[in-house]
């Protein structure tokens, strides 16, 4: 199979933030959500200004707006240590 590219990554992100949200509450899966970031960052070969952007939300509809207009053409790296497993 080919790598995930840069939409289904974000589709991705937003679904797990959405899982946050149902489990701790709108703020607290924010917050909870920005150690994620770095995560997928890596794969989303995001640049340190977006990553900065992405930290200082607060509030989900900026996120989810924010991670949506990350979607974009260039394919991203597979993730590290995650290449071939299955969630």
């Amino acid at each position: 199979l080919p790598p995930p590219g840069r939409a289904e990554w974000i589709a991705l992100m937003l679904a797990h933030f959405g899982q946050m949200e149902k489990l701790y509450g709108d703020r607290a899966a924010v917050l909870l959500f920005r150690k994620w970031i770095a995560f997928y960052a890596g794969s989303l070969k995001l640049e340190r200004s977006e990553k900065l952007a992405l930290y200082r939300l607060e509030e989900p509809a900026p996120l989810k707006a924010a991670l949506a207009g990350l979607a974009g053409e260039n394919p991203p790296r597979d993730p590290k240590g995650l290449k071939g497993r299955v969630a």
